[in-house]
This record gives structure tokens, C-alpha cells and sequence, in this order.
């Protein structure tokens, strides 16, 4: 009986053993993906650097393009919501996302010596297959909550009656919309993601980093601030399946396609917000709790429709048998292995060993 009782407990102990050590691997080991930014200037002062003029760089072009939109239209919108009555606010919403595109291609190619390409995808290459496979479905996804949540309560939803002269605005929009989200794209999961990947090499760790940045940004938004506790972990939750995507497919094209397609969603299909503008959505979505001063973060039914829109998105994007399947994509075998090898790299004709973080570390401390 002792014997029996003993080899159940090794037994026991041993898979809470493979358990942690399965959880130690996920957060130790370094990363094949983040491992393939170790290219031209890569190492921790460069990075140190960039992110400072990365900055710097945006927000300068950022504040020239608002004096510029200020001294010939003389006031701002309040917000950069899409607007017919406002044409100024759909260049004031491009003119502000543009650098985060230019900045970080410069900074690929002048400082990191890099191929400016690669912000896009290991390949170096934009694939609109995955794209529009990714972008159809947060669609699918809105289309089932929406359903049920309109059998639930119909009288939250109210339909917005628009004429045909909004089709030109309609595309307008749809088009500085996919600027808007493939900037975000590319300065957070093209740029930094894979800068300061390729010196802390971890995912779990470079990619909380990362978005944990992302998020804090958003958190002035209207969207958010309406239930800021509810929203602020569906947003996280949300970046934590984008990020898996992006880890999967190697390319900013399919979480650029999600993106895209989430903020379509709130501009122009259902305004989800009380008090958002419905110049160019469809519905409107009337939440009496949210009216009412009240939060979703302890309501079971508003924690299921989030659920159920998270699970349907990864089943469509990684079930094999879905039309909208995004394929899994292996790692340059050659890129990685010099990188794992820490090869000597050329800058400038000379050759030089490339040092790890810690040398790196050490050396900015002397």
C-alpha cells in the first residue's frame, strides 16, 4: 500500500514538475522570432537610441502637421472621429498616424542598417492573403454577438438612416482607417517588437513590454473610458490574441488586417459607446448600464459575449478546416542560427563580435 501511495506522489510530482518547468520554458526561452531582428545595429545602445529618436521623430512630425492643419483650417476637431460635417478631422487622423510609418522605417534603414522591410514581415513582404483572411473575421465575430445580443435586448440597438452622399466619405474613411491601423502596426509589433526583441529575446517578457505601452495609450480613449476597468481587460485580452497571431504568422499583414476590421466595426457599423458619433455607423448601440454610471466588469452575460467573440476568432483564424485559417510559419533556419551563434557583423568594413544584453549592459555602466 506505501508503495503504491509512493508511487502515485512521484507520479504527481512529476507532472507539477513537467508543469513548471513546461511554464519556466515559455518564460526563459529565448524567442526564434525576436531572435531574427539581430540584424545591422541591433544591440541595447542602438535600441536605447532609436526608441528616444522614434519618439522624438513622431511627435515632431506629429506637432508640424497640426500647426500646419491649425494655420489654414484655424481649430481642431475635439476628437479624431470621422466625420462628414468635419472633412478636416479625416487628414487631421492621417496626417497624425503617417509618422508612426515613416519614423520607424527611417530609423530601419539610416540607424539600424536594417532592411526596412522587415518591419513588415520576416519575409520582407506584405501579404494581402492574410490580410483580408484576417480582417473578415472580426467581422464574423461582431456579426454573431451583435445577433445575439439583439435577440437578448432589441430595444438597445437603433438603426441610422444615411443617403447615398455618404458612399464617398464611407470609402474615405475605410482607406485612412487602414493607415491608421497599420501605422500602430507597424511602430509596436513591426518596430519595437522587434528591436527590443532581438536584445531581450523573450516573449513573454518583450511582448508584456511591448503592449503594456500599446494599452496605456489607448487608455484616454472614449471607447475605454466608459468602462474603463471591463474594457481595459477585454483590450488586453484582445492584444494577447494578436500578439499570438503575430508570434504565428510571422507578419503584421494578419494582426493589420484585425485591426483594421475592429475599428471599421466601432466606426461604421455599431457605435458601442453612449454619445458616440453616428455620422457614419450603421446602428447605434444604447447601453442602459453604461448610461446609468454603471459597469459590465461583474455582469456574467457581458463577460460571455466577449468570451464567445475571443474563442470564435482564435477557431476561425487556427482551425485547419476554416476558410480564413492562417497557415503556422517556420523560422529562417539561417537567419536564427547566426543569430543564436552570435556571429561577427560588419558595420562599416570593419568586424566586430556582437555582444549579448549583459556585455551590452556592462558596457553603458563603464
Amino acid at each position: 500500500m506505501s508503495t503504491a501511495l509512493a508511487l502515485v506522489n512521484n507520479l504527481n510530482g512529476q507532472q507539477t514538475g513537467g508543469r513548471w518547468r513546461h511554464l519556466r520554458q515559455l518564460v526563459d526561452a529565448r524567442d526564434d522570432l525576436l531572435l531574427q531582428g539581430r540584424k545591422g545595429r541591433w544591440r541595447l545602445r542602438w535600441v536605447l537610441l532609436a526608441t528616444l529618436l522614434a519618439a522624438v521623430g513622431i511627435a515632431l512630425l506629429q506637432m508640424i502637421a497640426v500647426g500646419i492643419h491649425w494655420a489654414f483650417n484655424g481649430q481642431l476637431p475635439d476628437d479624431l472621429i470621422l466625420d462628414p460635417k468635419s472633412p478636416s478631422s479625416f487628414l487631421e487622423m492621417l496626417v497624425s498616424f503617417l509618422p508612426l510609418i515613416v519614423v520607424p522605417c527611417l530609423l530601419m534603414r539610416y540607424l539600424h542598417r536594417a532592411p526596412w522591410r522587415q518591419l513588415i514581415a520576416t519575409s520582407g513582404r506584405f501579404e494581402w492573403d492574410l490580410y483580408v483572411r484576417a480582417a473578415a473575421v472580426p467581422f464574423i465575430a461582431m456579426l454573431v454577438l451583435v445577433t445575439i445580443d439583439y435577440a437578448v435586448d432589441p430595444a438597445a440597438y437603433q438603426l441610422v438612416h444615411h443617403d447615398f452622399s455618404l458612399a464617398p466619405w464611407l470609402v474615405l474613411g475605410l482607406a485612412v482607417i487602414f493607415v491608421q491601423t497599420l501605422a500602430e502596426e507597424v511602430l509596436f509589433r513591426g518596430y519595437l517588437m522587434r528591436t527590443w526583441g532581438a536584445v531581450i529575446p523573450y516573449r513573454v517578457l518583450t511582448t508584456s513590454i511591448v503592449m503594456g505601452v500599446f494599452v496605456s495609450m489607448h487608455l484616454t480613449n472614449a471607447d475605454m473610458k466608459s468602462d474603463i476597468w471591463f474594457n481595459l481587460i477585454c483590450f488586453v485580452l484582445t492584444q494577447i490574441v494578436w500578439c499570438y497571431v503575430w508570434f504565428r504568422t510571422r507578419s503584421i499583414a494578419s494582426t493589420a488586417g484585425l485591426h483594421w476590421a475592429n475599428n471599421v466595426g466601432c466606426f461604421f457599423m455599431v457605435a458601442t459607446v453612449p454619445g458616440q458619433s453616428t455620422a457614419m455607423a450603421i446602428a447605434s448601440n444604447t447601453d442602459a448600464v453604461l448610461l446609468a454610471g454603471g459597469s459590465h466588469l461583474l455582469d456574467p452575460y457581458a463577460w460571455s459575449l466577449q468570451i464567445l467573440g475571443l474563442a470564435l476568432t482564435v477557431l476561425l483564424l487556427v482551425w485547419r478546416r476554416s476558410p480564413f485559417y492562417l497557415p503556422v510559419r517556420g523560422p529562417d533556419v539561417d537567419q536564427v542560427s547566426q543569430a543564436r551563434n552570435e556571429p561577427l557583423v560588419s558595420h562599416g568594413g570593419s568586424r566586430t563580435s556582437v555582444p549579448t544584453l549583459g556585455a551590452d549592459a556592462r558596457s553603458l555602466a563603464s
